[in-house]
C-alpha cells in the first residue's frame, strides 16, 4: 500500500511539472489559493473523508505535491538556497528518529511551510501580484473569522484549556489566531500597497479589525504577544503611527462593548492561564507550568548527548520521547518551543541553519528595499520586521508543528522578497 501511494505520488509531482511548464500563470493562481486552502482546512481538519484519511491528510498531500513540482522552475539564490539546504540536512537526520513515521510528517509540514518562501520569491515579483495576494489574505481571514462565529453560535469544534471557553477549529485549536496575528500585522502595507477602491478597502478594514477582535477574544497568548510586539515595531519605525493608533483605540472601545457578553469565557481565561493548567507536571516541578519546566528537561538531557548528538541531534521533530521519558505532562505533547525542537533533533548545526535563513531573509529585505520609492521603503521594512518579530515570539508556542502559519509568514515575506524587482531606483 505504501508502495503504491508512493508510486502515485511521484506521478502527481512529475504530472504537475508538465502542467507548469505549459501553463506558466497556473502556479501563481494555485499560490493565491493556498492561505484560503489553508484556512478552509484548518477548519475541517478532524472531518473524515474517504474512510480513514482526513480533511488535514489530504491539504497535506495536495500542498507537498505542488511545492516539490515547484522546486524545478525555482531559481535558488540567496534565503530560497539556505532553506533548500536546510531542509537537505534535515532529511537524513529522519532515519535516526525512533519513529521515522511521525519524524517524517511533522519534517513534511516543515518542508510545505519553509519552501513557501522561495515560491513567494519567484512568483510574486510585482506590485500587482502583491496586491492580489494582499487580497488573499484578507479572504483568509474572512473565513476564519467567519468560522469562528459560526462555531460559537452553533457550539462546534473543541474547546480549549477550560469547559467554558471559547470553541474553536477542529484539530488546530486556537492557533488559526496566529495567521490572524500575520494578517493585522501586514494590514497597513498591505493596504498602502493595494489598487482596491474605496469600498473594497473598506471590507478589508473590517476584516482585520474583527480579525484583531478575535485574537484577543480567543486569549491565545503567543498570538496576543507577537500581535503586541508587532505592531509595536511600526510604532517605533513610524509607519502609519496615527492609523495604527486610531485602530488600537477603536479595538479597545468595540471589545469594551462587548465584553459583558464574553465576560465569564474571557474571567475564565484569565483565571486558567494564571494558575495551574489542565497538564501539570507529575514530578518536582508539579505546581510549575509545564512549558518553563521543558527547558530544564531539555538541558538536563542535552548535557548528556554526545559530541555527535550535540552537533546534529537526535530524534528529529519527535520531542514526544523526552516528555515521555520525563513524564512532563500527563498525556503525550511535543515540546513546545520550536527553537528547543530543533536543536534537539537537528543540533547546534541544525538550530545555526535555522536562524540564518532568517538572517539571509532580512539581509535581502534590506537590500530590496533600497531600490523602492521612499514612500514606500519605510512600510515594506517596517512591515517585515514586525512579521519576523511576530514570527519568532509565536516559535516559543510551537509554530513548527502546524502548517497554516510558518506557511503564511513565509509566503508572505517571500512576496515581499520578490515584488521590489519590478521597481527602479529613485
Amino acid at each position: 500500500m505504501i508502495i503504491l501511494f508512493s508510486l502515485l505520488f511521484l506521478l502527481a509531482v512529475v504530472l504537475l511539472v508538465f502542467l507548469f511548464r505549459s501553463y506558466t500563470s497556473l502556479p501563481y493562481k494555485i499560490a493565491l489559493l493556498i492561505l484560503p486552502f489553508n484556512a478552509i482546512a484548518d477548519i475541517m481538519v478532524d472531518f473524515s473523508l474517504l474512510g480513514e484519511i482526513h480533511f488535514g491528510e489530504i491539504r497535506g498531500a495536495i500542498l507537498l505535491i505542488y511545492v516539490l513540482a515547484m522546486l524545478p522552475f525555482i531559481r535558488l539564490n540567496g534565503p530560497a538556497r539556505t532553506v533548500v539546504i536546510w531542509l537537505i540536512y534535515l532529511l537524513p537526520l529522519i532515519f535516526f528518529s525512533s519513529d521515522i513515521i511521525y519524524s517524517f510528517q511533522v519534517y513534511s509540514k516543515v518542508v510545505i511551510a519553509y519552501l513557501m518562501l522561495p515560491i513567494g520569491i519567484w512568483l510574486f515579483r510585482s506590485k500587482r501580484s502583491f496586491s492580489k495576494l494582499c487580497v488573499s489574505l484578507v479572504i483568509t481571514s474572512y473565513i476564519y473569522v467567519i468560522g469562528f462565529c459560526i462555531f460559537q453560535y452553533f457550539d462546534l469544534g473543541e474547546v480549549i484549556y477550560t469547559d467554558e471557553g471559547f470553541s474553536t477549529f477542529g484539530g488546530g485549536q486556537a492557533k488559526f489566531t496566529q495567521i490572524l496575528t500575520y494578517a493585522v500585522i501586514a494590514f497597513p502595507f498591505s493596504l498602502h500597497m493595494s489598487d482596491s477602491l474605496n469600498k473594497q478597502r473598506i471590507v478589508h478594514i473590517l476584516g482585520h479589525l474583527a480579525s484583531a477582535i478575535i485574537i484577543i477574544l480567543v486569549f491565545h497568548r503567543s498570538s496576543i504577544y507577537a500581535l503586541l510586539f508587532g505592531y509595536l515595531v511600526l510604532v517605533i519605525v513610524g509607519y502609519q503611527r496615527k492609523n495604527i493608533l486610531k485602530l488600537s483605540l477603536i479595538i479597545l472601545l468595540v471589545i469594551f462593548s462587548i465584553s459583558t457578553f464574553f465576560y465569564p469565557s474571557m474571567y475564565e481565561s484569565l483565571f486558567v492561564i494564571s494558575g495551574e493548567r489542565d497538564f501539570l507536571l507529575e514530578n518536582e516541578f508539579e505546581s510549575s507550568r509545564g512549558r518553563l519546566s521543558e527547558l530544564y528537561f531539555v538541558e538536563r538531557n542535552f548535557t548528556n548527548y554526545t559530541t555527535i548528538e550535540i552537533l546534529f541531534g537526535q530524534e528529529l521533530f519527535n520531542g514526544r520521547v523526552l516528555t515521555d521519558s520525563y513524564r512532563i505532562y500527563k498525556s503525550a505533547r511535543p515540546l513546545h518551543i520550536d527553537y528547543v525542537v530543533v536543536l534537539l533533533g537537528a543540533g547546534v548545526v541544525g538550530l545555526f541553519m535555522y536562524f540564518y535563513i532568517y538572517w539571509k531573509m532580512t539581509l535581502s529585505i534590506i537590500n530590496r528595499s533600497k531600490s523602492l520609492p521612499n514612500t514606500i521603503k519605510k512600510g515594506y521594512l517596517a512591515t517585515f520586521l514586525g512579521l519576523l518579530i511576530a514570527c519568532l515570539s509565536m516559535s516559543l508556542s510551537n509554530q513548527i508543528w502546524g502548517l497554516s502559519s510558518l506557511s503564511t509568514f513565509f509566503l508572505f515575506t517571500g512576496a515581499m522578497i520578490g515584488f521590489p524587482t519590478s521597481f527602479k531606483k529613485t
